[in-house]
């Protein structure tokens, strides 16, 4: 039988007796050819360099198993369960689903899901600062890459809310503070990771020792001394 053609088709048979050369009645054998099912629904995905990714999803029909293959567009061995992309390496990968009916067991063809991983900015350009005690300050400043934004997180190496607005350091206090910024594509909205700005403040020196000087007026003086 052919099955280019979904529906129902009746073929018929008989055996014939070696010797006697008799026939018998004809039996009917009916051949269904099932419709396959529509590819799954799917929608392509982008994640950043690095970034925690989940498991795929498709949408199947009614009465419909979702059948994962990975990578493969042809062959492969199909799961139940879907995978979950890595997001490591920047790049697009194909990941393939198709959906098998739960009554005619018929599988559709394999659609296509694209994940898109865009590369992670390099970290901003920066340069250290140093200040003496209870100077004034300027706000610190980073390079940014063309079409990338700078975001500051203040003295947060991890976690903390951004802002586009540079802090400005306090010179309160000697020591050394590290101030953090990473950069943002516009583009992609993929960000660096963050970079250390390290902000010095020296302490001052204590006065120098002196001592009073008592002169007679007109003597010729000599110079101070500390």
């Amino acid at each position: 039988p052919s099955s280019l053609t979904a529906g129902q088709t009746t073929y018929y048979v008989s055996q014939k007796d070696n010797t006697t050369q008799c026939e018998s009645l004809r039996k009917p054998i009916i051949v269904t050819i099932n419709s396959l099912p529509a590819s799954p629904t799917v929608s392509n995905l982008t994640y950043c360099q690095n970034a925690t990714t989940v498991a795929l999803t498709a949408t199947a029909l009614a009465n419909h198993t979702l059948l994962w293959y990975g990578t493969n567009a042809a062959g492969g061995t199909s799961s139940v369960n879907a995978p979950t992309p890595t997001s490591t390496t920047a790049g697009s990968v194909a990941y393939y689903v198709s959906q098998r009916s739960n009554t005619t067991s018929c599988e559709s063809s394999r659609a296509s899901i694209s994940v898109v991983v865009n590369a992670s900015p390099a970290i901003p350009a920066t340069s250290a600062v140093s200040y003496c005690n209870n100077a004034t300050a300027t706000a610190l400043a980073a390079t940014a890459l063309s079409g990338h934004t700078l975001l500051w997180y203040g003295t947060s190496a991890a976690g903390g809310s951004s802002t586009l607005s540079a802090p400005t350091p306090l010179t309160i206090t000697p020591g050394i503070a590290n101030y953090y910024v990473s950069q943002r594509n516009n583009s992609t909205l993929c960000e660096s990771l963050r970079t250390a700005i390290a902000v010095t403040t020296y302490a001052l020196p204590a006065a120098p020792v002196v001592l009073p000087v008592s002169l007679c007026k007109n003597i010729t003086p000599e110079r101070l001394t500390a």
